[in-house]
C-alpha cells in the first residue's frame, strides 16, 4: 500500500469522536491532489472548472464527478493494469453500466467492515447470514455481492448459505427450510439482499402460504432500489411485511445505501439505536471518514435541511477512483444525517447532466 492509502485506512480507523472537521478537510485535499495527478482524465475536467489543488481549500469545491460518467469513462488515479478488481452495476446492455477499478481491496475493506459491524452488529453477534444473493465467486463483479461475501467470511456462523445459484436461480424452498430450522432451534439469523429479493421470497411465502417467527435477536439487511424488477413496495409496506411474514421487528430491519462508483456504504441507524437505547431513527448516519451534501438539482448550491436536492458524496475510501461523486438520488439532509427519496428524474438533475456534458466536452 502506498502512502496515502495508509493515511486513509488510519483516519478510517480512529474513533470517531477523535477526528475532527480539519483533519478531515487534510485528507480530503491530499486525496484530491493525489487523485488530480495521477488521473488525466479528471484532472482535464478540474482544469477546464478552475478548480485545481492550488486552487481548492475546502473539500466541498473538490470538483464533482457524476456517477452516469462511469459509464463512459474508466476513473483510475493508477495504470489499470494494476487494478485486482473491477465492480460494474447492474444494466441490461454494457453501455448502460457503470465500471469502477480498485488497485487495492484494503480501502475498500476498511470502510466496509466497521460501517457494517456497527450498524448490524451492534451487540457483538455473531450469527448465522442466509444472502438472498448468488456468492461473489460466481459474480465478481458486483460490489453488492462482494460486500456480503467479506461480512459473511468474517462474522457468518456455521450454516452462512447464499439462495441465489449462479444462473440466477431462487433456492426458495431451501431458504424457506432454513428458516424454518432457525425458528425450531431459537436460534437467531441474518438475513442479506437486495430489495427486489426480498419482495420476490415474501411473494413467495405469501403464494405457498409460508410465514414465520424468526427468534428474538433476527435480522436483515436489505439494500434499496427494485425499480423496474418487480411490483413496487412502499418503504413502509415492505417494514410491515417483514414483521408480519418473519417476525423481524422494524427495528432490526436496516435499509443499506451504497453504488458501485462509492467505496463507502450508509446504512439507517435503527438497529444501533436500538442496542443503545434511543429512538431508532430510519435516516441514514454518515460515516467519519465521507462527507454528504445536498444540493439544488439546478443551481448545485447547497439546500437548506429538509430540502430535497441531489446527494453528492465525499469519500475518502473512494482512494482508487473520484473522491467527490454526484449521484442521481434524490435526498434531504437531516439534523444528523440524510434521508433518501428516490432517483431523480431527468428534469430534477438537470445540473447534473450538465457537469455530465461538461465533463465529456472537456476531451475526457
Amino acid at each position: 500500500m502506498n502512502s496515502i492509502d495508509l493515511a486513509i485506512i488510519e483516519f478510517i480507523r480512529k474513533d470517531e469522536a477523535d477526528c475532527t472537521d480539519s483533519e478531515f478537510n487534510e485528507l480530503a485535499l491530499r486525496l484530491f491532489q493525489h487523485q488530480y495527478e495521477n488521473n488525466a482524465t479528471y484532472q482535464r475536467f478540474c482544469e477546464s472548472r478552475q478548480h485545481t489543488p492550488g486552487a481548492v481549500q475546502n473539500w466541498e469545491d473538490i470538483p464533482a464527478v457524476p456517477t452516469d460518467a462511469f459509464k463512459s469513462v474508466d476513473f483510475c488515479s493508477f495504470p489499470l493494469e494494476q487494478k485486482v478488481r473491477t465492480f460494474i452495476s447492474s444494466g441490461t446492455t454494457q453501455e448502460s453500466r457503470s465500471r469502477h477499478h480498485l488497485e487495492t481491496l484494503a480501502v475498500y475493506e476498511a470502510s466496509l467492515l466497521p460501517s457494517f459491524a456497527r450498524h448490524l452488529l451492534p451487540d457483538g453477534a455473531e450469527m448465522q447470514m442466509l444472502s438472498l444473493t448468488p456468492s461473489s465467486e460466481s459474480h465478481s463483479e458486483s460490489s453488492l455481492y462482494f460486500m456480503i461475501g467479506r461480512v459473511m467470511k468474517e462474522w457468518g456462523a456455521e450454516g452462512s448459505d447464499y439462495f441465489i445459484q449462479p444462473d440466477g436461480t431462487f433456492a426458495t424452498n431451501e431458504l424457506a427450510d432454513a428458516l424454518e430450522l432457525s425458528q425450531e432451534q431459537g436460534r437467531p439469523v441474518m438475513l442479506l439482499g437486495a430489495a427486489f429479493s426480498f419482495v420476490y421470497f415474501l411473494d413467495w411465502m405469501t403464494e405457498n402460504r409460508r410465514s414465520f417467527q424468526l427468534p428474538p435477536g433476527s435480522r436483515l439487511m436489505e439494500t434499496g432500489g427494485y425499480k423496474g424488477q418487480t411490483r413496487e413496495i412502499s418503504r413502509d409496506e415492505l417494514l410491515t411485511l417483514f414483521e408480519q411474514q418473519l417476525g423481524v421487528p422494524p427495528t432490526h430491519c436496516v435499509n443499506e445505501y451504497g453504488m458501485t462508483e462509492l467505496c463507502v456504504q450508509f446504512y439507517d441507524h435503527a438497529l444501533r439505536d436500538m442496542h443503545e437505547g434511543l429512538e431508532p431513527r430510519r435516516h441514514k448516519s454518515i460515516p467519519h471518514w465521507s462527507r454528504v451534501q445536498i444540493l439544488d438539482p439546478e443551481s448545485l448550491q447547497q439546500t437548506a435541511e429538509g430540502e430535497t436536492g441531489i446527494i453528492q458524496v465525499c469519500d475518502l475510501s473512494n482512494r482508487c477512483s473520484i473522491i467527490q461523486i454526484m449521484t442521481a438520488d434524490l435526498g434531504r439532509k437531516t439534523a444528523d444525517g440524510f434521508e433518501i427519496l428516490g432517483r431523480a428524474s431527468t428534469a430534477e438533475s438537470r445540473g447534473c447532466s450538465l457537469t455530465l456534458d461538461e465533463l465529456l466536452r472537456s476531451g475526457c
